[in-house]
């Protein structure tokens, strides 16, 4: 557990960086300033509080890809380039270049590390016809207020096992507060295919098939992938993946992969030093051969050059 206080913004925001390197913290309000940063972090999860009196702007990327953020008091803003969130209801907080503006408030991030939760999450989604999609800034609300009571019961209950020394030194409580927290995120947010459906998609569960076809595509997205190829994995027609594909993401099979390679080059330059690495070695990793179309569907997707995000 930690918890730093202090009214210096520039050792504020130094704090910050150490969790949230590509976060910058902004203020004008030096003689009101005052920040606290407290939380518990797990390998597979955190918990993070953060308080922050008079204006301050956070600008940047959260690494994490999946977590749900909340206003525990006072006024926030958010906002990922088109798209506004609503801060008054717990949000998911998605990869991509964002604004919050804080006015004297405290907030809340709970976190599932990105590769334990790739990891963890298909094993409830065995036996079914279910398959994960990636948190969208453009949806980021609970998927129902029953959903949005649940997320906030299970977060509760686990903050009061974290605050019980005795209790959070076992093993086994730890992974029993993981495994409600995922499947918690996993029923309450818009991350499977039946509690979000991309524009112009519809709301059928789609077969195992299908499934498998996307969790090809996610493992092998840096390797030259067809629709022929993805056919023969899904043991279906060429027009039958790209109908099943279109009808469970609202993607073709080549727009979802592109989707997948515009994801993992944007982890990758968030998380690499700009002093020995460079965008187009990043690019070409991931699987982009083009350099000015990479450029132009990164900004795109993420409201950001690629540049910027490795220099940021």
């Amino acid at each position: 557990m930690w918890n730093h206080v202090t009214r210096d913004p520039a050792e504020a925001a130094e704090t910050l960086s150490g969790e949230f390197p590509r976060l910058t913290l902004t203020t004008d309000d030096d003689d009101l300033f005052a920040f606290r940063h407290s939380g518990r972090a797990e390998d597979r999860w955190a918990i993070r509080r953060l308080a922050i009196r008079g204006s301050a702007a956070l600008i940047g990327s959260v690494a994490e890809t999946y977590g749900v953020g909340r206003v525990r008091s006072g006024r926030a803003a958010l906002d990922y380039a088109a798209h506004g969130v609503d801060t008054g209801r717990p949000f998911l907080r998605p990869l991509g270049h964002s604004t919050l503006l804080i006015e004297s408030a405290a907030l809340e991030l709970v976190t599932l590390d990105q590769a334990a939760f790739r990891r963890y999450a298909p094993r409830y989604l065995v036996g079914t016809d279910l398959g994960l999609t990636v948190p969208s800034a453009a949806d980021t609300a609970p998927v129902s207020a029953a959903a949005e009571r649940f997320w906030d019961a299970a977060r509760v209950y686990v903050a009061e096992i974290l605050a019980d020394p005795e209790l959070v030194s076992s093993d086994i409580v730890r992974d029993q507060l993981y495994d409600l927290l995922l499947r918690t995120f996993l029923h309450c947010f818009p991350v499977t295919s039946d509690t979000r459906t991309a524009p112009g998609a519809r709301t059928a569960v789609l077969p195992a098939t299908i499934r498998r076809v996307l969790q090809h595509i996610d493992e092998h997205s840096a390797e030259a992938v067809t629709v022929a190829d993805l056919a023969e994995v899904g043991r279906l027609s060429v027009r039958a993946v790209q109908d099943g594909v279109r009808r469970y993401t609202g993607l073709t099979p080549l727009q979802y992969l592109r989707d997948r390679r515009l994801d993992a080059a944007h982890a990758q330059l968030i998380a690499s030093d700009p002093a020995t690495v460079n965008v187009a070695a990043v690019a070409r990793g991931c699987g982009f051969a083009h350099m000015p179309r990479f450029a132009r569907d990164y900004r795109l997707r993420f409201g950001e050059n690629p540049r910027d995000t490795l220099r940021s």
